[in-house]
């Protein structure tokens, strides 16, 4: 029963097309093409958002902004998830070598789940929450109102 909006390049959509026909969901899919960072991604629209692989390529003031759209396009209960290669709060051999890799490969860099869970919080998300070294999820309100 899900309906899914996928919002992204034009060679992404092609992949994203593919992968739901081969699911057979394609008949619940909306496929946009559109800028990431000037897509009108309404209000209160939905009731989840995956964010994936691309935080580490934005600027925090990109982020900043994506983050505050998708707070207002997500409903009352609504909940984003990122998915994001995330450094540690104190460098390690491995979490350098991942901001350098992603650095040389498109100016990226890894950014701290404290970094993400400030971001997150000034933009209105209530709960913050690390799932796994790579995953973490935001919740819009931790008590929505219930419309009557």
């Amino acid at each position: 029963k899900v309906r899914v909006t996928c919002l992204d390049s034009a060679a992404v959509l092609d992949v994203a097309r593919d992968l739901a026909a081969r699911m057979d969901i394609s008949s619940r899919v909306i496929f946009l093409l559109a800028d990431l960072f000037t897509a009108d991604l309404g209000a209160s629209l939905f009731d989840l958002a995956l964010v994936g692989q691309i935080t580490h390529y934005l600027t925090p003031s990109q982020n900043y902004d994506l983050f505050r759209r998708i707070h207002a396009a997500l409903t009352n209960s609504g909940t984003l998830v990122i998915d994001c290669p995330m450094s540690k709060e104190t460098p390690n051999v491995s979490s350098a070598f991942l901001s350098l890799f992603l650095w040389a490969n498109g100016g990226g860099t890894a950014y701290s789940f404290k970094t993400y869970h400030d971001w997150l919080k000034e933009v209105g998300f209530q709960s913050v929450t690390m799932l796994s070294e790579r995953w973490l999820s935001a919740q819009k309100n931790l008590y929505p109102m219930e419309v009557p």
